[in-house]
């Protein structure tokens, strides 16, 4: 009886650190998780500051360059104002800002899908958490359900009473006699 109880202890303190380690296992995911979606989150905002940037750098660039031809063909006597020149450069300024733009779009969906990224990172680190607290909840009933079988092979024989007359195994209280049944 005495390994019995020395099993069931031991069934249940395995059970038990096995389900303090998944737990803690489950909010090291978790943690994990939240981490690596802040550093996605950080780089999708420098994404959107560096896009930011190169969108008013091009156009910096490009206005010089537009500037430093506006400025030829008005040296050269060009009359710049109206007719093939105001065209020209119209059509290069509309082609600029649509440059321009595209660039500060692509950073913005860049940035858009690294925020993606952190959610499910999020979402990911949730689900795997929320199955590691599972298997924690499942291991410790296992060790439970365990010790307790250990238990009851500990509580000694099952004996049944029977009764001499008939050899029946719902003994008569006159005989007083029992006989083991457990096979050992």
């Amino acid at each position: 009886m005495a390994a019995a109880a020395v099993l069931a202890g031991l069934s249940l303190a395995g059970a038990y650190q096995d389900s303090v380690a998944l737990s803690q296992q489950a909010a090291n995911e978790k943690l994990k998780a939240l981490s690596d979606a802040e550093v996605l989150k950080v780089n999708s905002d420098l994404k959107l500051q560096s896009g930011q940037e190169e969108y008013n750098a091009f156009l910096k660039k490009s206005k010089k360059m537009l500037g430093g031809q506006l400025a030829a063909q008005a040296s050269g006597g060009v009359d710049v104002s109206y007719g093939t020149p105001a065209s020209v450069r119209a059509n290069a300024e509309f082609d600029i800002q649509l440059d321009a733009n595209r660039i500060k779009n692509n950073a913005t969906l860049e940035a858009f899908g690294l925020r993606n990224k952190a959610a499910q990172s999020i979402m990911q680190g949730e689900s795997n958490a929320q199955a590691l607290r599972n298997r924690a909840g499942a291991t410790l009933l296992g060790g439970v359900l365990t010790a307790g079988a250990y238990g009851f092979q500990g509580m000694g024989k099952i004996t049944v009473p029977v009764s001499e007359e008939t050899g029946s195994g719902y003994g008569s209280r006159r005989s007083g006699k029992y006989y083991d049944t457990s096979g050992e």
